[in-house]
Order: C-alpha cells, then sequence, then structure tokens
C-alpha cells in the first residue's frame, strides 16, 4: 500500500510519482526427515538406539541388547557384564531418564524398566562429559516415553517356558551334570497407557510389568534338583508440564516389587 498527501488546485496537474514493487515474500519448507542415530556435532562418541528398531529385531528387548549392538562393547565381563572400550566392567554407567540406576555391589544396572514404555536408549562409549560422573567405561541413558495429546495404549503378553531353553552340553567333572528343566510356561503382561491431562499443556503415561518366572536349578555336588520363583512387578509413572515452547518439566517414578523363593 502506497500513500501521497499533495496540495492541489483545481486546474493544476500534478504528476504522482508511486513505485509499485513486488510484495514481500515468503516462503516455508518443511523437511521431514529421519534423525541421524549417530551424534555428529559433539566430540562425544554414542549411538543411539530406538525400541522401534529393537522390537523389528530377533532379539531382546532390554539395553543388553543394544549393549551388544554399539560398538566398542563386549560382554567379556563376570557372567557375562559389558567392558566398554576395554574398560572394567563396573565403570559402566547405567540411567533411566537420567537417573542412575546402578546397583552398588558389582555396578550393574538394576531390571527397573519395562521394555514397551522405552523410547530409545542411547550409548556413549568415549568422549563423555564429565557432568555424569562416576563412570570410567560407558555410559547407557535409557529414556521411556511420555504421553501426548491422544490417549495411546499398548498391551503384550509374552509366554516363555523353563523347558524351551537348550541344556548345557555336559562335560568332564560338570557340577551340573544332571541339569533338568522345568515344563511350566509363563506369561508376561506389558502394558503402556498414555494421554492428555490438559491438551497442549501437561500430558500424563503409565507402564506395568508383570510376570512370575519358574526355572528349575539344582545344588552344586549333590545335584538335587530344586524350583527357583521370581516374582516381579514394574511400575512407572510419569507427568509432563510444558510451561512454554522453550521449557518442559517432567516427574518419572519407577519401582519393581520383587519376591525371589529358594534365590542363591
Amino acid at each position: 500500500t502506497q500513500r501521497r498527501t499533495v496540495a492541489l488546485a483545481p486546474t493544476q496537474v500534478v504528476p504522482l510519482e508511486v513505485e509499485m514493487g513486488p510484495a514481500a515474500l515468503a516462503a516455508t519448507v518443511e523437511v521431514v526427515a529421519r534423525s541421524s542415530d549417530v551424534l555428529l556435532e559433539t566430540a562425544q562418541v554414542a549411538t543411539n538406539f530406538s525400541q522401534d528398531l529393537l522390537s523389528a529385531l530377533p532379539t531382546n528387548r532390554d539395553y543388553r541388547a543394544v549393549m551388544l549392538m554399539a560398538p566398542s562393547v563386549h560382554p567379556t565381563g563376570p557372567g557375562g557384564a559389558f567392558s566398554t572400550a576395554g574398560s572394567m566392567s563396573f565403570e559402566n554407567l547405567f540411567m533411566v531418564n537420567g537417573v542412575t540406576v546402578n546397583e552398588n555391589l558389582r555396578g550393574q544396572a538394576q531390571d527397573l524398566v519395562i521394555e514397551d514404555a522405552i523410547q530409545e536408549t542411547t550409548v556413549a562409549t568415549a568422549g563423555i562429559s564429565a557432568e555424569f560422573g562416576r563412570f570410567g567405561g560407558g555410559v547407557v541413558n535409557m529414556v521411556t516415553k511420555s504421553g501426548g495429546n491422544e490417549f495411546s495404549g499398548t498391551f503384550r503378553e509374552t509366554l516363555t517356558n523353563d523347558n524351551w531353553r537348550a541344556l548345557v552340553p555336559k562335560r568332564e567333572n560338570d557340577p551340573f551334570a544332571n541339569d533338568t528343566k522345568l515344563d511350566d510356561v509363563v506369561p508376561t503382561h506389558e502394558y503402556t497407557v498414555g494421554g492428555p491431562v490438559i491438551r497442549d499443556r501437561v500430558w500424563f503415561f503409565t507402564a506395568g510389568r508383570l510376570q512370575t518366572n519358574a526355572l528349575n536349578r539344582q545344588l552344586v555336588i549333590t545335584n538335587i534338583p530344586y524350583i527357583f520363583t521370581d516374582k516381579s512387578q514394574r511400575f512407572e509413572g510419569k507427568v509432563t508440564y510444558s510451561l512454554d515452547s522453550n521449557h518442559r518439566v517432567q516427574g518419572a517414578f519407577t519401582k519393581i516389587n520383587r519376591d525371589e523363593i529358594n534365590g542363591t
């Protein structure tokens, strides 16, 4: 829009010099692409694994399967514990939503997470910031899902049986030469539920994992068989509050109730 104000007599002719240029152009470019799994703009060497990828692979869905796919990580510690870049197996740091979940005896991760509740897992193996602390090997951070503006949920039923595992080949002087198996189908129930409390402002997410596992074991030397029972109930709750487009606050609570019978 162009405006000019002039004083003009009835018999006058005044040329009005107005140049009409093109209007300001506005263009919007929307790029939809899959983000890189490798962190490129940092000195940190890390790899990110989404839970959707683990669900599509013929492997377990926990952090152990993730670490087996990460570079510089090897299950060469006692009992198959992981060594990162040549470090001791107790020098790794395991976190869930940024909170340490290492147990105090051997420095391994507590089984607190619910597999279906995990969003992604990041395994950092070198160039890690000192802000994490308490590690000399790698840092594993599991991030759980959050609720959104649409209600959603999942339910998974997994069946296991001690009788479906392969027996260890018998060797000379093997203390478990008469190993037996228990034929008992054990279900594992997993659920997730999430949605809005206040749209575009507050969301909730909750998940659970219920399992009562039974395995056949035997005593050393006497080889007397006995049944080991592991009853575990895992729960998680998370609330997300969006203060504005640049600030978000999350509060998460994770708990496991576990009862072992004939544990060693």
